[in-house]
């Protein structure tokens, strides 16, 4: 996969629990997830998903 790198970011603490329940019980944690997303976004060439007002 080449180098690593580190990648350090802030959310809200509730959002974190809430988001590291959803990955567990999709048998995943949340950096695997985060990994996913990013190879996904790449794969895609866009979001994998629709961006709606209350996301942003």
């Amino acid at each position: 996969m080449g180098n690593l790198v580190e990648v350090t970011l802030e959310i809200d603490a509730e959002l974190k629990e809430q988001a590291e329940r959803v990955c567990a019980e999709n048998g995943l944690t949340l950096e695997a997830a985060f990994i996913l997303f990013c190879k996904e976004t790449v794969h895609l060439g866009r979001l994998p998903f629709e961006l709606s007002d209350e996301l942003r």
